[in-house]
Order: structure tokens, then C-alpha cells, then sequence
């Protein structure tokens, strides 16, 4: 059984959730935004998510007047953080752009004093740091079974394997119709 970890926080009425989805081998941690039965979630990467960390602390030190934009491109989509502002304050837009799909928004609010954009990254760190010690554990467990993509542990691919081990006698199966 997969372990999970899960932290839900809030922001000026919209629920947020950071959750760790390690299960199926990945390891990448999903951003949920739930509000007035709409639900949106955007999922990041080890890389994705360093990006997204050092980008939320910047946006909390960052003064009131200022905004920017930032863009990661990762293997298969791009996220774009954007600091946005309207009559109600500040907001972070976080677009995730993949080919196939509609793009995916993220919107967070600042809350006081960016405490939302503080309050997500702390959730992120949390959630990163037990993933992290889940993936540790599962090494210990488990070694590393796969080396690299095709060589598995002792060094020998799977072609190697079955060549040492010479013809082998089956038993034929009908098709059936």
C-alpha cells in the first residue's frame, strides 16, 4: 500500500490542496484548487516543483506595486506563473500548457501580505519532503532493480538473460475461436 501525503489549506474562500501522487512509481505532487463547484489540478514534476518553490518565495518578497512573469518548460508541457493584479488585490495565475489539451489555470490568491503564496509553498515543501523519504524507504525496501533503461541489476540486460539461459520448451496453447 502507497503512502500519501496530503495538506489543505485556504484562501479568501477557495480551498486548496497539496497532495503527493508517488503512487505507479512517479513521484510528482498535484496543486488542487476547489471553488464554487468548480475543481481545477495541475501536477508537477521534481524539477517543476523546485521551479515553483523558489518562484513562490520571490513573490512574497516581491513589493506590491511589481508583477512578473515566469515560464518552465518541462518534457511534454510548460507551466507559466504569472502576478497579476485587479481591483480585489493581487493574484498568481499558474498555467499548465501540454499538447493534446486544453491549458489548465491555476489561480491563487495573495491573501495578507502574500500569506496565501507563503502558505502554498510551505505546503509544497511539507509534501515535498515526505516524498522524498517515501522514495528513500522504497530504495531501502526495494534496491534499485532497474540501472538504467534497458540494463537491470548484475549488469546484464534482459536479451543477456534470456540468451544465458538457452532455447526453452513450451507447451502450445489453442486460440480458440
Amino acid at each position: 500500500m502507497m503512502k500519501c501525503k496530503v495538506e489543505k489549506f485556504e484562501v479568501e474562500k477557495k480551498s486548496f490542496q497539496v497532495k503527493f501522487e508517488g503512487s505507479n512509481g512517479g513521484t510528482w505532487v498535484s496543486v488542487t484548487k476547489r471553488s464554487r463547484g468548480f475543481v481545477v489540478s495541475v501536477g508537477f514534476g521534481k524539477e517543476e516543483l523546485d521551479w515553483l518553490t523558489e518562484h513562490l518565495k520571490k513573490a512574497v518578497e516581491l513589493e506590491d506595486t511589481r508583477g512578473f512573469t515566469r515560464k518552465f518548460r518541462g518534457e511534454n508541457k510548460i507551466h507559466l506563473m504569472e502576478i497579476c493584479f485587479n481591483n480585489r488585490g493581487r493574484f498568481m495565475k499558474i498555467t499548465e500548457i501540454a499538447t493534446r489539451r486544453k491549458p489548465l489555470l491555476l489561480v491563487i490568491p495573495e491573501g495578507v501580505k502574500g500569506n496565501g503564496w507563503e502558505v502554498l509553498r510551505r505546503a509544497i515543501l511539507s509534501v515535498q519532503d515526505y516524498s522524498d523519504q517515501v522514495g528513500e524507504e522504497l530504495k531501502k525496501t526495494f534496491g534499485n532493480t532497474q540501472m538504467s533503461k534497458s540494463i537491470y541489476r548484475g549488469g546484464r540486460s534482459y536479451a543477456e538473460m534470456v540468451a544465458e539461459d538457452g532455447l526453452r520448451s513450451g507447451v502450445p496453447l489453442s486460440a480458440g475461436k
